[in-house]
């Protein structure tokens, strides 16, 4: 299994834990620009959307629950990128 499909990472990442963080980053900081990339057509745009959100998810990590990180930063990222295009 993933990271990104082990609902459990964000109480990991909710107890400080920097490795858990890490290691999310890592696995999912490339498919991420990417994908917010699509909405927006400029890399660096895109790098500092998924950092944004990164930095929301280290700062303010989802209460508890039965969340799957993928799906959860995909959200963010395509609200973001879409206040940008847009904004």
């Amino acid at each position: 299994m993933s990271l990104s499909d082990d609902p459990t990472i964000f109480d990991a990442i909710r107890l400080d834990d920097k490795l858990a963080f890490e290691r999310v980053f890592k696995e999912s900081y490339r498919p991420l620009t990417s994908y917010a990339f699509r909405f927006v057509s400029d890399l660096p745009t895109a790098e500092n959307i998924v950092q944004d959100v990164f930095l929301k998810l280290w700062q303010e990590p989802p209460p508890s629950g039965n969340y799957h990180l993928s799906q959860t930063l995909s959200f963010q990222i395509s609200k973001k990128s879409l206040s940008k295009s847009t904004g």
